[in-house]
């Protein structure tokens, strides 16, 4: 069930970012659990028929990008408005850093791959310094 752990993950990681800058929740946890609920169902159901638990699968593999393409819209528009917003206690090496981490982020490896190596391997810092 690690799928559950890294929709949960994708999930904290963009409502965290959207607190930070003052956009409302409810569109997005709505979503959240309904793509939540739809995998629990698929993976852990008891006397219920192999067809309809099929039927769950493909409606929810039919779901599943739409839910990743509009958590990845609303991530990186939250991370944008981050960066543009203006804070003077944020160092400017700082800004720098978060930018090149998420352009490294999306180029290496695309949200929904969070199955693999570690996300930002210390070498991609190098090129800051």
């Amino acid at each position: 069930m690690n799928e559950l752990l890294d929709t949960y993950l994708a999930w904290d990681d963009t409502a965290r970012l959207l607190v930070e800058v003052h956009e409302p929740l409810d569109d997005l946890s709505n979503r959240y659990w309904e793509i939540f609920c739809s995998l629990l169902r698929v993976r852990k159901n008891e006397n219920v028929l192999t067809e309809v638990v099929e039927q769950w699968e493909r409606s929810f593999s039919q779901a599943l990008p739409l839910y990743d393409h509009e958590f990845e819209t609303a991530h990186d528009e939250a991370l944008g408005r981050l960066e543009q917003t203006p804070d003077k206690e944020i160092d400017p090496i700082v800004r720098r850093l978060m930018a090149y981490s998420r352009d490294t982020c999306v180029q290496v490896r695309p949200r929904g791959s969070l199955k693999k190596e570690p996300l930002y391997p210390i070498q991609l810092y190098s090129e800051l310094w």
